[in-house]
């Protein structure tokens, strides 16, 4: 399936002349070891505990959206700004 959907928005950036939305693609699976730590930090669904280790994390998943990879999400300036606030 995320071969699948990489495909189409492959067709979706070829299209986009106008450079409308953001493309990236998905990016490679994490190791297990890291899916397992940030399970430690989460409540994660075991599905998506899978599907991170097929994509970690995919820079505009449909063209405005980013999924964030288990490092941002654990180590990252998202988590950074969020522990600072008040």
């Amino acid at each position: 399936m995320i071969d699948r959907a990489a495909a189409v928005g492959r067709d979706v950036e070829r299209a986009d002349v106008h450079r409308i939305f953001r493309h990236g693609g998905p990016n490679p699976g994490a190791d297990p070891s890291r899916v397992a730590e940030l399970g430690q930090r989460v409540d994660l669904p075991p599905p998506y505990a899978e599907f991170l280790t097929s994509c970690d994390g995919w820079v505009g998943l449909d063209g405005q959206t980013d999924m964030l990879a288990i490092a941002e999400l654990v180590d990252g300036p998202a988590t950074f700004r969020r522990r600072s606030r008040p």
